[in-house]
């Protein structure tokens, strides 16, 4: 989160494009009993995201998130 903040912070100052990637896994969507906190975050990513992505179109900042499955 912080992280993105800086770097839309610095492409809004410098009123440049720029790209930010997220890596998400399968736990943000179905999630794991055992794995809670870590499918939570991952499913507050997916969501911080999307919002990112939407908030900033018009600035030419995009924003993705990269999903490799089950490994």
């Amino acid at each position: 989160f912080f992280l993105m903040q800086g770097v839309v912070a610095h492409l809004l100052d410098r009123k440049a494009p720029g790209s930010i990637v997220n890596v998400l896994s399968m736990s943000a969507h179905c999630g794991q009993s055992f794995l809670t906190p870590y499918s939570s975050s991952k499913g507050a990513l997916m969501t911080l995201t999307k919002n990112v992505a939407n908030a900033y179109r018009s600035n030419r900042i995009r924003c993705n998130a990269v999903l490799p499955g089950w490994m």
